[in-house]
C-alpha cells in the first residue's frame, strides 16, 4: 500500500489559518477538499494529519492513501500557503525487527463511565472517552497501542502536553482532547501489523489532528 507524505508551511498572517489553528477540525475539513469533495473521497483518503511549527511557521504534516492536489486549497484564499506544499511517496522499507525513530501525536484516552443516570436498553450506564492524565498512564497506554499494532517501544519520552479545542458542527459546544507527543526509538514486532498501523494511525480524534505515527530509520 502506498502511503503519500505532505507538507504544508502555513501563512501565519491568514486569517483562515489563524482561525484553524484555533479549530483543528476546521483544518481537517480544509485539508480534505485536496482529495475530492464528496465524503467517499475523504473516506478512501484516510487523512492523518500533525500541526508543528518549521522556522518558526506553522506547519502541518499530511499522510494519506491517495496523492492529494493541493491547488484546490487555493480555490477561495491565495494567502493559505507560506511555500509551496511538498508531496512525497512514503517510502520505508517495514522490516520485524527494525528499529525506527518515532513521533507520535495522541489523544490517549479509555473508555469509562460518564453518567450513573443514563443507560441503555441492557441497563448498562453510559460510557465515553476520558483523557489519561499522568505520564505513567500515557506510557501504558501508548504500550497497550504498540503490542496490538505490531511494534514495541525500545525508548521514549513525552516532549508536549497541551489541551485542543474545536467546534464541530452542527455542534456549538468547544470539543476539548488531551494532546500528548511521544518521541523515541521502536522495534517492530510484526512486518504486516505494523504497516497497517502506518496507514490507520493510533488512537481516537483523528479528524482533530492526532493518530499520525512517523517513522524514519535510525541514523548510522
Amino acid at each position: 500500500m502506498n502511503l503519500h507524505l505532505s507538507l504544508l508551511i502555513l501563512n501565519p498572517g491568514s486569517r483562515q489559518v489563524q482561525a484553524e489553528l484555533r479549530n483543528p477540525y476546521q483544518m481537517h475539513r480544509t485539508l480534505s477538499r485536496a482529495f475530492g469533495t464528496r465524503p467517499e473521497d475523504w473516506k478512501a483518503a484516510r487523512v492523518l494529519f500533525r500541526v508543528e511549527q518549521a522556522d518558526g511557521k506553522p506547519s502541518v504534516l499530511i499522510q494519506s492513501r491517495i496523492p492529494p492536489d493541493w491547488s484546490r486549497l487555493t480555490d477561495s484564499t491565495n494567502d493559505y500557503f507560506a511555500k509551496e506544499p511538498a508531496t512525497k511517496v512514503l517510502d520505508v522499507d517495514i522490516r520485524t525487527g527494525q528499529l525506527l525513530r518515532f513521533r507520535l501525536r495522541a489523544n490517549p484516552t479509555a473508555k469509562k463511565i460518564v453518567d450513573e443516570t443514563i443507560r441503555d436498553c441492557n441497563g448498562r450506564p453510559r460510557r465515553g472517552r476520558v483523557g489519561l492524565f499522568g505520564e505513567q498512564k500515557q506510557m501504558e497506554w501508548l504500550r497497550r497501542k504498540a503490542e496490538s499494532g505490531g511494534f514495541k517501544i525500545v525508548e521514549c519520552c513525552i516532549s508536549a502536553k497541551s489541551d485542543s479545542h474545536s467546534t464541530k458542527a452542527p455542534r456549538t459546544a468547544t470539543i476539548t482532547h488531551l494532546g500528548v507527543t511521544f518521541d523515541g526509538i521502536l522495534i517492530v514486532t510484526n512486518a504486516d501489523l505494523f504497516s497497517q498501523t502506518l496507514a490507520s494511525g493510533i488512537g481516537s480524534a483523528k479528524g482533530f489532528g492526532f493518530g499520525l505515527l512517523s517513522v524514519a530509520p535510525l541514523a548510522r
